[in-house]
């Protein structure tokens, strides 16, 4: 066997040593220019993430910076007479209230549905229908009396203040030819105002046209002797990205 060992030695000792070369070179290439290769794909990957953050920033940048924020303020406080930042009992009532005096019929009962549930921990989960509209509802309940004009006008009303009431059902039975009893369901709206910086990536658009139109439609309501309690956030949670 050793014989057999040392005439193969002899036979290949000129290879040796380019077979030596050729494992420490693989085993380099293995252990050094992988990783490296590996850190610098990872550094490329992270390059162009930062590229995409900052096309972002300028973006926004640019956007934000061709808005008035007096503007934004204004339609902010627009929005929030329209549809406030929390459940807002006072001014449902007070809303209801003016509407049935401007039409002239006779409020007999006006109650929140399920009020005791309004702050339980199964009050703050959405419905279906909550989460397709993006906001809360808070269900009405309305009995009045009063001729046959006045209530439909009451009902004109009513789908045109700047709190936003919207007709659920209502039931009406008369009592003569002229005069009614009106039950009604009507649900009212809030959305609670987010008071966070989204996230870099996610994009600022101005408002389309239909929402420009929306606003302007907003504000012909008559707003009528309506304060909401929340108030306009001076300044964002958390830090702003753009104050460099």
């Amino acid at each position: 066997m050793m014989i057999a060992l040392r005439r193969l030695l002899r036979t290949y000792k000129g290879m040796i040593p380019a077979v030596l070369l050729l494992v420490f070179s693989v085993g380099g290439f293995v252990y050094g220019v992988v990783p490296a290769g590996r850190i610098v794909w990872r550094l490329v990957s992270e390059r162009e993430g930062v590229k995409r953050e900052v096309a972002g920033l300028r973006k926004k940048s640019q956007t934000l910076g061709g808005l008035d924020e007096e503007t934004l303020r204004s339609q902010l406080t627009l929005l929030i007479s329209a549809v406030p930042s929390d459940k807002s009992i006072p001014t449902v009532f007070t809303t209801v209230e003016e509407v049935a005096r401007e039409s002239g019929i006779g409020l007999t009962a006006v109650s929140v549905a399920n009020p005791g549930a309004l702050a339980t921990e199964s009050a703050k989960k959405q419905s279906t229908q909550e989460r397709k509209l993006g906001s809360g509802i808070v269900p009405v309940s309305v009995s009045g009396e009063g001729t046959i004009d006045q209530i439909r006008d009451f009902f004109k009303r009513a789908v045109s203040v700047r709190r936003l009431l919207r007709i659920r059902f209502f039931d009406v039975t008369f009592l003569s030819s002229d005069r009614a009893v009106v039950h009604a369901g009507l649900d009212t709206f809030f959305s609670p105002m987010s008071t966070t910086i989204g996230d870099v990536q996610a994009l600022v658009e101005p408002l389309t046209n239909a929402e420009e139109m929306t606003l302007t439609k907003v504000s012909g309501f008559p707003a009528g002797n309506i304060e909401t309690s929340a108030e306009l956030p001076l300044s964002p949670s958390t830090r702003d990205p753009f104050s460099l």
